[in-house]
């Protein structure tokens, strides 16, 4: 058996199905709101903190509307829940997992007004050992801080760690601070300035990497 001793896992793009909602979302917010953006400009910016979201789109003047918006967005992806789907293999691998006597962790920049309609619907707390909500610390993704967070609370020193993603924002704070990066491409073409440890298809491919002599 490999030496992880405590996964932490990203959710949207990783576990569920939803960049598509959280991108369709957004645009809406920002339409609603007098901006406008393209669903191709919003979807590659998934997975950070929606206040870096509307940083990086509207700059300094939509920053002063972000609390309107983001409740526009978090009311509008609420009503999308019901079509997002998890990905294959969650569940058993989070169980294999569990069987085995490995913490797990989710750390999210989803929100706790909305974190606990998603994962009711798909009954993913049961999986966790601690759950990091994106409103319940300072610096959003890339910024580590999140993943430090969770692997605090599950008392798991990172370097003994990995960290379980999608994109390059769980992939650079995983490097950053000394934890085994893992990007799930589900069948994404993935091109990423800095690459991951390791690259799996499918989520069920996670333990076939747990039991990697080199790992």
């Amino acid at each position: 058996m490999c030496c992880f001793e405590g996964v932490v896992f990203d959710l949207d793009g990783t576990l569920i199905d939803s960049v598509w909602a959280h991108s369709i979302s957004w645009v809406k917010a920002f339409e609603a709101n007098g901006f406008s953006a393209r669903i191709n400009e919003v979807e590659p910016l998934i997975g950070l903190g929606g206040r870096r979201i509307v940083e990086y789109l509207l700059g300094e003047k939509g920053l002063t509307l972000f609390p309107v918006l983001a409740s526009y967005k978090n009311r509008v992806y609420l009503g999308l829940v019901e079509n997002v789907n998890l990905f294959p293999g969650v569940k058993q691998t989070l169980l294999d997992l569990r069987e085995k006597g490995i913490k797990t962790a989710l750390a999210t920049s989803t929100v706790s007004e909305v974190l606990p309609k998603v994962l009711g619907r798909f009954q993913l707390e049961q999986f966790f050992n601690s759950i990091v909500s994106g409103d319940k610390i300072i610096r959003g993704k890339p910024d580590p801080e999140i993943f430090l967070k969770a692997f605090e609370m599950i008392q798991v020193d990172p370097r003994y760690g990995a960290i379980v993603g999608d994109t390059k924002y769980d992939i650079i704070p995983a490097t950053n601070i000394g934890a085994t990066s893992i990007l799930v491409s589900h069948g994404r073409r993935t091109h990423l300035a800095i690459e991951p440890d390791y690259l799996i298809g499918e989520l069920d491919d996670l333990l076939e990497v747990f039991e990697d002599p080199l790992s």
